[in-house]
C-alpha cells in the first residue's frame, strides 16, 4: 500500500517536494491532500499537481484520517505539535523550533516518525554526505549521536532527528 502524504503549505519547498514524491513509483508514495492557511492557495496547489483533497486550514489536514505523513515546509512549531498531536508521521524541511523537548515529547506519546531536513546551525538544506553542511561548513556528525540518544531515552518511539543529507538546494 502506498505511502500517503498531506502537504502543510503551497510555498516553493512544497511544491519542490510535491514534485519530488512524483518521481517515485505511486504505487508506494501518493499526494493525497494539502492545506493551506488560505483555501484559494490550496486549491491552486491542488489543481498544479493533480491533489484531490484540499484544506484552508492545518486543523483539517490533521483530522484527515487518510494522511500517514504530513509534509511540513513552512515554520512550523505550532504546526508541528498540531500534527503530531493528531498522531501524525511528519517530515519538517524546517529547523526543528526552539521547544524540541516539546516537541520529542508529543513524538513519543503518540509513538509517530518525526523527521527534520535541515543544517541546525545555518538553516541549509545543503550538506555533504560527509557530515559538514555544505553551506556553513560546521560539523553535524553530532546529530547521529543525538539521534542515538534520543533512541535510548525514548525506546518507545520512532522519534528521531535525522542527519542525512538532503539534495534540495536551497529553501
Amino acid at each position: 500500500m502506498a505511502t500517503r502524504w498531506g502537504i502543510c503549505s503551497t510555498g516553493k519547498c512544497s511544491h519542490d517536494f510535491t514534485v519530488a514524491l512524483k518521481t517515485l513509483p505511486h504505487e508506494d508514495h501518493q499526494v493525497v491532500a494539502v492545506a493551506a492557511r488560505k483555501l484559494e492557495d490550496a486549491q491552486e496547489f491542488a489543481t498544479k499537481h493533480s491533489i484531490s483533497r484540499v484544506y484552508g486550514s492545518y486543523e483539517e489536514l490533521a483530522r484527515d484520517p487518510d494522511i500517514d505523513v504530513v509534509y511540513i515546509g513552512v515554520y512550523h512549531s505550532y504546526r508541528l505539535m498540531l500534527f503530531t498531536n493528531a498522531k501524525k508521521n511528519v517530515l519538517c524541511e524546517k529547523p526543528l523550533a526552539m521547544n524540541t523537548k516539546e516537541i520529542l515529547s508529543s513524538a513519543k506519546r503518540n509513538d509517530i516518525l518525526l523527521m527534520e531536513m535541515y543544517c541546525p546551525f545555518c538553516g541549509s538544506s545543503v550538506t555533504a554526505p560527509h557530515g559538514v553542511c555544505g553551506v556553513c561548513g560546521r560539523d553535524i556528525t553530532f546529530l547521529k549521536d543525538v539521534a542515538n540518544k534520543v533512541a535510548e531515552e525514548m525506546p518507545t518511539t520512532s522519534a528521531h532527528l535525522s542527519a542525512q543529507p538532503s539534495t534540495s538546494a536551497g529553501k
